[in-house]
């Protein structure tokens, strides 16, 4: 998958409808072999062959305290 089409995705998805365009939404991409290798041992048995061959994994989690850098993040004063 090309990084432009990941890039195109976070763009799009960055525009979320929070309050003042800031999501907490935190997003990482496996694409190089040996990191998709790391994740294995993290997947349920059912799940490890059809994640393997997917030629992306995105491993999507949230900033409990992303608020804490709205700051730097939107300095609307």
């Amino acid at each position: 998958m090309p990084d432009e089409l990941l890039m195109a995705l976070i763009d799009t998805l960055k525009m979320s409808p929070m309050s003042a365009d800031c999501s907490p939404a935190r997003f990482i991409f496996l694409i190089l072999q040996k990191a998709k290798e790391r994740l294995m041992p993290h997947l349920f048995a059912g799940n490890q062959g059809k994640t393997m061959r997917a030629p992306v994994r995105a491993i999507i989690g949230t900033d409990r305290e992303f608020f804490e850098q709205l700051p730097r993040l939107f300095p609307y004063r």
